[in-house]
């Protein structure tokens, strides 16, 4: 069930929603779980050129769990400079996702700016994800984010820093884009939380540091005139804490953190319908390729 409600009050806008989904799982025993959120924005603008965005929201589940929450709070513009070049900026708490969908797309407190000009669409980006609550957070990565997502005294998500930087070059092709973006995620963790690299005794309630890295290219573009297609891929560099062999230790192994390398892509295709119900109508065919080119050897445990 999802209910709008929008009513523009001068010049602020504002409104809300409400959503409820239950599910039932049959083994042996009923297994009844049931979701309800209400959310409520408000979008104020300030001068000719800024706004204000903002977003509360209160979910409640039977597992129990009640969570208020401040979703969206940020200050947006975009002003020109010039005859063909614009310069948007956005601060506080927003939404940072890069072009394709497959590596980072969440909420974070940060900054974004970005240059549209004919040529190209220029953005940069950062947030910190440490100050979101954990219940409204997907941000679990490592073996140490596992943890604190089953500690009910850990309130908050994951202390990390994702940046981003993205291009768009429009047309370079007839009727094509190309998109070039890096994103870099760093763990910042307090060292006092992990395992010291080369330490020798398994240890299952505490892990290390996972640091990524990604390179991204997008093309997308027309294929004649009611085809679309968007082919987008990557690759992820990294590290990760390994519990590794090693014969010269008492036990036999020891924790060494290692080099991590993975590739995903995805093709999507959309078809445009004309005439009453004109929109574009289409699938997008995730293909996601994991593979690990070196973390350790093939017993080693990743953390």
């Amino acid at each position: 069930m999802l209910l709008w409600l929008c009513f523009p009050i001068q010049a602020v806008d504002w409104g809300g929603s409400s959503t409820f989904f239950a599910t039932v799982e049959s083994d042996d025993d009923l297994d009844w779980f049931s979701e309800g959120l209400l959310a409520l924005w408000l979008n104020a603008p300030l001068g000719p050129s800024y706004s204000m965005v903002s977003q509360g929201s209160f979910r409640a589940t039977t597992d129990p769990l009640y969570v208020a929450d401040l979703d969206l709070l940020y200050l947006e513009g975009l002003s020109a400079v010039g005859e063909r070049l614009a310069v948007g900026t956005r601060a506080g708490r927003f939404l940072l996702d890069e072009f394709s969908g497959l590596v980072f797309e969440h909420r974070g407190d940060g900054v974004e700016i970005w240059l549209s000009s004919r040529p190209a669409v220029t953005r940069i980006g950062a947030v910190y994800t440490g100050l979101l609550l954990k219940p409204n957070s997907a941000v679990v990565m490592s073996k140490l984010d596992e943890i604190d997502d089953r500690d009910d005294d850990v309130r908050l998500a994951p202390r990390r820093l994702v940046a981003i930087g993205e291009v768009q070059f429009v047309e370079p092709l007839p009727r094509t884009d190309v998109t070039l973006a890096v994103v870099v995620q760093q763990d910042l963790r307090d060292s006092a939380d992990l395992i010291e690299e080369g330490e020798t005794v398994l240890d299952e309630t505490s892990g290390g540091l996972l640091d990524t890295r990604y390179a991204l290219l997008g093309v997308n573009g027309a294929l004649g005139t009611r085809w679309f297609y968007a082919l987008s891929g990557g690759v992820q560099f990294g590290r990760v804490l390994a519990y590794v062999p090693d014969a010269e230790s008492a036990t036999g192994a020891r924790y060494a953190y290692a080099d991590i390398r993975s590739y995903a892509g995805s093709i999507g295709l959309e078809h445009y319908v004309p005439g009453p119900r004109a929109g574009r109508w289409g699938h997008c065919i995730p293909v996601a390729i994991l593979i690990p080119v070196r973390s350790g050897r093939e017993d080693a445990a990743t953390r």
